[in-house]
This record gives structure tokens, C-alpha cells and sequence, in this order.
């Protein structure tokens, strides 16, 4: 009988962290604001917006929610994207993706401003998370100092093996999957930390060998109980990146947990696993962000009286900045192959 990694007891402390945070905002006058913006009528993504709106509502943050059809033109998108970077009562923005085939998403993602890109889509974003190794300090809740965030499910998945004293360096890591949104980054962040990293998708071949020779097993495929017994053997830790809801109303991962968590040693429930996490860490990122900006206001204010505006897209040094919160600790690439 497998090891359950339950997620709730590091989704609360980071609840407490994200509420404290904003009463702290609000008390010097800084209103947190999140924008989610949904392309068409997935029924998993109108199931996280709601997650989304319960969590945010219940710790006092703004919402907001543009519902487009699926029919509108790739240029009302970007202007509507457009109109959120310019809104300064929104301190984050997400969306979801993928988006309809007829838009062009690598163009759409990088209209967002890196400092409100909360859930790493813009490539400013993603190179950190390709380049620069992501460890969690103990006793302390990461924040992502760059000039944008993490995807918030890669992060998640890494945080689970810290939170738990997994350690992928040597580890022989699988992850089933290789979409810009999960499989990629968290591949990335997995030989960041030293693991020997394996990218399978829908045109593996013999894909059971694969899996079941993998210390560590990540799965992303986006299909319910697509990874069964015959995919994995004992002394495993599988994290289960999927949330499906069955016709029956029952929810479900992308792995058969029945058949699996009898055999590996340890792995994620669903509900209870990847999907609460990643909805703390994403509404962690807005708060996060907003008291960002109001360090840069702050800081304008001071600094330069002749000016009345100031430019989020440009960095800011940071040195002698009180971030409050947990950090990330950032370890140079190694130089070695």
C-alpha cells in the first residue's frame, strides 16, 4: 500500500500566508486584483474558475472574469489582454489555455505583462524556469522573485517532492506529457535538480517500459486513467497531474489510482493531490504580485517626486527589498554535463 502525498496541510499553510498577506495590503491602502480570462465552455476549465472564485472571494481578493466566445478573433483577444496590462487595479492575470485552434497563442501569451504573468506563459517567464534551478527552504513557502512566476502546476509537482523529502538529483524521472502548460516545465525543473529526465507523449513507443523503469512518474496526458498497472512497479512515487469529473459526478486523475496505489511506494490522490495545491500557489503568485507592485510604486514615489507614472514591465533591483513571505532559492546551473 503506496504512501498517500496529501497536499492540504501545505495548501492551508499557504492559504493563511496569501490571507495574511493581503489584510497586510489592505491595510496600507493596496487592493489585490486577479484577472481570469476563459476562451470557450471547457468543462475543466469552468471547474477550476470556480475554484478560483470561492478561494479568491474567501481571502479578499478581486476577481474578474472575461468569458469570451469561442468564435471571437485573435485581435479582440489581445486588445482585451491589452486592456488588463494597462489596468492597475489588477496585480495578475491568467489564461487559460490551451486556446482555440484558431488563434495564434505563442503571439497572444506574450502581450502579457511579465509582471502580472502569474502562471508562466510569457517567455520571460519560462526562462527561468528552463535555466535556473527552483529548491524549496525549508521551513519556508517560495515566492518567485523574477519578473514573473512558475507554472503553478510544475510548481506544485516540485513542491510535493520537497514538502515530502524526495530529491530528484539521480533520480530516473518519466513525465507523461510535453505541453508548454505542465509537461515541459516541470521536465525542465526536474533536470534542473539533477534528475535524468524522460518526456513521453501520445507517440511513444512502448511506453509501459518506459514508465514502469521511472524512479519518479509525472503524469500529464490529459485523458482519465490513462496510466494503469501495467505502466509502473513497486518503489515508485507517481504524482497524478490530472482532474476529470466523471459522468457520475466522481472526480478522477489522469492515473487509475484502484490499480496503481497498490503497487508504487508513494503517490498523489485526486482530489487531495496536485489540483488544490496549484490553485493556492496560483492565487500565492497574485498576492505575491501585488505587493510587488506596490514595492515599485513605493519606490517611485520616493525616488523620483517629478514622476506621476511608472513602468511594471521594467525590472526593478531589489536588493534591500522585504519580501515577506517564503522564497525560492535560486542555485547558478551547474556548468558540467
Amino acid at each position: 500500500m503506496a504512501k498517500i502525498l496529501n497536499t492540504k496541510k501545505l495548501a492551508d499553510s499557504i492559504r493563511e500566508y496569501s490571507s495574511g498577506l493581503v489584510e497586510d495590503l489592505e491595510s496600507d491602502g493596496k487592493t489585490t486584483g486577479l484577472c481570469v480570462i476563459r476562451v470557450g465552455e471547457e468543462p475543466s476549465d469552468i471547474a477550476y474558475e470556480k475554484r478560483i472564485r470561492d478561494y479568491s472571494d474567501s481571502i479578499g481578493i478581486n476577481t474578474h472574469f472575461l468569458r469570451i466566445a469561442v468564435e471571437v478573433v485573435e485581435d479582440k483577444l489581445g486588445e482585451l489582454i491589452d486592456d488588463v496590462n494597462s489596468d492597475m487595479g489588477i496585480d495578475g492575470v491568467l489564461i487559460f489555455r490551451p486556446l482555440p485552434g484558431q488563434m495564434d497563442e505563442d503571439i497572444l501569451k506574450e502581450i502579457v505583462m511579465p509582471f502580472k504573468d502569474i502562471d508562466g506563459v510569457t517567455s520571460n517567464s519560462i526562462s527561468m524556469v528552463t535555466s535556473t534551478p527552483m529548491k524549496t527552504e525549508e521551513e519556508i513557502m517560495p515566492s518567485w522573485l523574477g519578473s514573473g512566476f512558475p507554472p503553478c502546476t510544475a510548481e506544485a509537482c516540485m513542491m510535493i517532492l520537497d514538502s515530502y523529502g524526495i530529491d530528484p538529483a539521480g533520480k530516473r524521472a518519466v513525465v507523461v506529457g510535453r505541453s508548454e502548460v505542465i509537461g515541459k516545465p516541470i521536465a525542465f525543473m526536474l533536470l534542473n535538480r539533477d534528475a535524468t529526465v524522460t518526456i513521453c507523449h501520445s507517440k511513444t513507443e512502448d511506453l509501459e517500459e518506459i514508465t514502469k523503469d521511472a524512479d519518479i512518474l509525472i503524469v500529464a496526458t490529459g485523458k482519465p486513467g490513462s496510466i494503469g498497472r501495467e505502466h509502473v512497479s513497486p518503489g515508485q512515487t507517481v504524482i497524478d497531474v490530472g482532474i476529470h469529473v466523471e459522468p457520475d459526478g466522481k472526480i478522477c486523475g489522469d492515473v487509475d489510482f484502484d490499480e496503481v496505489e497498490p503497487i508504487v511506494e508513494n503517490i498523489t490522490p485526486v482530489p487531495g493531490g496536485v489540483g488544490g495545491l496549484t490553485t493556492a500557489l496560483l492565487i500565492k503568485h497574485v498576492v505575491d504580485a501585488s505587493l510587488r507592485f506596490m514595492i515599485i510604486e513605493n519606490e517611485f514615489e520616493e525616488d523620483d517626486e517629478d514622476e506621476d507614472y511608472y513602468d511594471p514591465s521594467k525590472p526593478i533591483d531589489d536588493d534591500g527589498l522585504e519580501i515577506r513571505g517564503k522564497v525560492i532559492k535560486f542555485n547558478q546551473p551547474k556548468k558540467d554535463n
